[in-house]
């Protein structure tokens, strides 16, 4: 059994011209929880647009801008029973604002924002140099592990494809 089936994680996109993030989302942030080795956890991270993310900024932070990603740790004090994974929390990603990054840098910024907002899930903050500090270590280990797994996924295919054309 692989370490990433205990690790359930789900995807709303509120608008249906978001789904097709769905996957990418949810790979990255099972990639990611996996590597901060959280087992057994749940997660629900929803693909939403500027209006909703202004909302919930202006009502839980008090700011009056579009945030292009929220986190919101679970209840303390919240039950749940037994047989499920306990959730982290929920993750808003700002689908529109991504997008107005160049296409072949939007996979980089999704990725950095879901490492930055499972961190914040996980305990880590930035009120003080030492703890941004902290923060931003373990965001470029995490950027790092992203990268070199995808150099690898890319090396395997390019040598899988190679070596079917030899056949």
């Amino acid at each position: 059994m692989s370490a990433r089936q205990g690790i359930k994680v789900k995807v709303f996109s509120l608008n249906k011209k978001y789904k097709v993030f769905e996957p990418f989302v949810k790979e990255t942030a099972r990639f990611f929880l996996d590597r901060l080795k959280k087992k057994k956890v749940g997660l629900e991270i929803y693909l939403a647009g500027g209006p909703k993310m202004l909302f919930l900024n202006k009502k839980f932070r008090g700011e009056n801008s579009s945030a292009n990603v929220l986190s919101f740790g679970e209840t303390r004090n919240f039950i749940e029973p037994p047989n499920l994974h306990p959730s982290i929390g929920e993750i808003y990603l700002n689908i529109p604002q991504l997008e107005k990054e160049k296409p072949d840098f939007r996979q980089f910024v999704a990725r950095r924002l879901i490492i930055h907002s499972l961190l914040h899930l996980l305990g880590y903050t930035h009120d003080g140099d030492s703890d941004i500090m902290k923060m931003e270590a373990k965001e470029k280990q995490l950027l790092r592990y992203a990268e070199n797994y995808n150099q690898f996924r890319h090396r395997f295919r390019s040598n899988k494809r190679s070596g079917d054309r030899g056949k």
